[in-house]
């Protein structure tokens, strides 16, 4: 019920939200990311908690041809996760997705997408 805080850099529980909304990022995207890892994030308070992350990830690029499978190039992406209050019991949401430079600033996504959420 405030504006965001400050970027930080990413603690073990910020991780681990973007580690558990990683499947619905892959789903939306419809590849594999490798090497997936938060760096940095913003959180906001609301009914609930809305975080917006800055994740590094290699993005599966592995053609038949590719008998290694290490054609991968890595991507940053900025999305926007909102964190349902406890009690509803209902799961992290995937709210919006933007593939960034990796100069970009992280700054706050407004929702865009129907919930991508996490079963």
């Amino acid at each position: 019920l405030g504006g965001h805080g400050p970027e930080s850099t990413v603690t073990p529980e910020i991780q681990q939200i973007a580690l558990d909304i990683q499947p619905a990022l892959e789903q939306y995207l419809a590849t594999k990311l490798i090497n997936f890892r938060a760096t940095h994030y913003t959180q906001q308070v609301v009914a609930g908690m809305v975080y917006h992350l800055r994740v590094v990830a290699s993005v599966s690029t592995t053609t038949g041809n590719d008998q290694d499978g290490d054609n991968n190039e890595e991507s940053v992406f900025h999305i926007r996760v909102f964190q349902p209050l406890p009690y509803t019991g209902e799961p992290l949401q995937l709210q919006a997705v933007k593939q960034s430079e990796s100069t970009e600033p992280l700054r706050a996504l407004p929702p865009k997408l129907n919930p991508y959420r996490i079963h």
